[in-house]
């Protein structure tokens, strides 16, 4: 398939992915395969200097599952993942060849979309696909999906968050709530 970048990387309008299963290739990685058609790969030679991460690697480590799913209107589905995340969703997804299926994320409940984090998945000859965050990932709470023929069953779609996997070192409680509350989101978050 092809993937493209939705979006523009700034503030407020970080974007997603696009892929179309049609410029799939089947077995594109079999050694036996004629690639004599293939254009041959560019090389380029940036003036930039590697280093390593100096952190912990993003990794995922928390699976979630959806509380609901609901259809806001007709070809319209909500998936309220019980809490706000930063991550990956997988979303199994059916319909006709060449359907645009839109995948929405929002942090707040009356809102389709915050930070215009959306990704998009056009169905292959098959019509049906998978999908799966893999060079980005979203935040919200809410998943909202446009252009599907049938509801996403809440067995199939699942959530990862994603965060620096640090280990922890310690623990904290107090006698305040909302100071218990702020703990917990930072180590949800950090």
């Amino acid at each position: 398939g092809r993937h493209t970048h939705l979006g523009g990387w700034d503030f407020m309008h970080f974007g997603g992915v696009s892929y179309d299963a049609n410029l799939e290739v089947p077995d594109w990685c079999d050694p036996k395969r004629d690639d004599s058609g293939w254009k041959p790969v560019t090389l380029y030679s940036p003036r930039l200097t590697l280093s390593a991460d100096m952190v912990e690697p993003n990794r995922p480590v928390c699976e979630l599952k959806p509380v609901e799913i609901v259809e806001t209107r007709p070809g319209v589905w909500r998936i309220d993942m019980g809490r706000v995340f930063a991550g990956w969703i997988e979303v199994p997804v059916e319909g006709q060849p060449g359907d645009r299926i839109e995948f929405r994320w929002s942090e707040r409940r009356e809102e389709a979309m915050t930070h215009r984090l959306r990704s998009i998945l056009v169905l292959g000859p098959s019509g049906r696909a998978t999908f799966r965050n893999r060079f980005n990932y979203g935040g919200g709470r809410w998943i909202q999906i446009e252009g599907l023929r049938q509801a996403p069953r809440t067995d199939t779609v699942r959530g990862w968050l994603i965060r620096s996997d640090y280990a922890r070192t310690t623990e904290f409680e107090c006698s305040d709530p909302l100071f218990n509350r702020i703990h917990t989101a930072i180590l949800w978050t950090f």
